[in-house]
């Protein structure tokens, strides 16, 4: 385990590339396993869901035998300010998705024991996702590039173009335009939560931002079962994404953290 720490240190972009392809494997295959054991077919949401508890738990492994639990930001919860700022830019994302897949924010909400392991599903999607890219990925790349005046922003946005690529699995399901849009889309997002963890050194502000719109688009989707997905929809959530990544770009710029320091030592500026 120390040797692939080491690898990580010395080359973090190759170690990223090879703690993706893992997570890939580890979670599709305990999927697989779960399926086979129950009888389910592999897309069903329990062999998913299954699927992420074993990746979750696996990353965390990871994390503690590597030393960087707190360092990744698993173990620190941040400055109450941050925390008010994560709840206000929830607001705006709920608000502005609602609209562009619904049109309205006043909609149904579909939450009961027969959806619950769907919103379960969705909302352990953005723990695990946070996990591994804003957790052990941009750890890894601070850490490994700390040495670089923009290092920790380059962090922040190769993790975020990463975590946005990965949504080309999607592709399989036959939707070529709206799954490119997906992945454009999801890479926006990442530049805010990853800009959110480097501000403090605290994971839990983008878990909360990505699980959080999860669960409540989904909740509504579910109320909706003539509901589906068009490139309109995505074209709306990509425009009211744009002023969150400009404003995860804006935290990113300003001296409020010492560049070079990825364990969250330092706090927000006091203004």
């Amino acid at each position: 385990m120390q040797k692939f720490k080491r690898f990580a240190s010395l080359h973090p972009l190759g170690f990223t590339f090879i703690i993706v392809i893992l997570f890939i494997l580890v979670m599709g295959g305990a999927a697989a396993l779960a399926a086979a054991l129950l009888d389910y077919e592999v897309t069903d949401v329990t062999a998913q869901f299954i699927g992420q508890i074993v990746a979750t738990v696996g990353l965390l492994v990871l994390l503690w035998r590597f030393g960087w639990l707190t360092k990744a930001g698993v173990t620190r919860l941040g400055h109450w300010r941050l925390w008010l700022l994560t709840l206000t830019l929830l607001v705006y994302n709920s608000l502005t998705a609602l609209l562009a897949f619904f049109g309205t924010p006043w909609v149904s909400l579909n939450v009961s024991a027969a959806t619950a392991p769907d919103l379960l599903h969705t909302t352990m999607a953005g723990v695990v996702e946070e996990l591994l890219f804003r957790g052990v990925i941009l750890y890894a790349l601070v850490a490994g590039w700390r040495r670089f005046r923009w290092g920790p922003v380059a962090a922040v946005l190769v993790s975020a173009f990463l975590f946005g690529a990965l949504h080309l699995v999607n592709l399989a399901s036959g939707e070529t335009s709206i799954t490119l849009l997906q992945v454009f889309e999801a890479a926006l997002s990442a530049i805010l939560y990853g800009a959110l963890v480097w501000l403090e050194g605290s994971l839990w502000p983008a878990v909360l931002l990505h699980s959080g719109l999860n669960l409540l688009v989904n909740a509504a989707v579910l109320a909706e079962p003539a509901f589906a997905v068009t490139t309109t929809h995505f074209l709306w959530l990509i425009l009211s994404d744009l002023p969150l990544a400009l404003f995860g770009l804006y935290l990113l710029s300003k001296p409020w953290r010492q560049p070079g320091i990825p364990d969250g030592s330092s706090q927000m500026v006091r203004v």
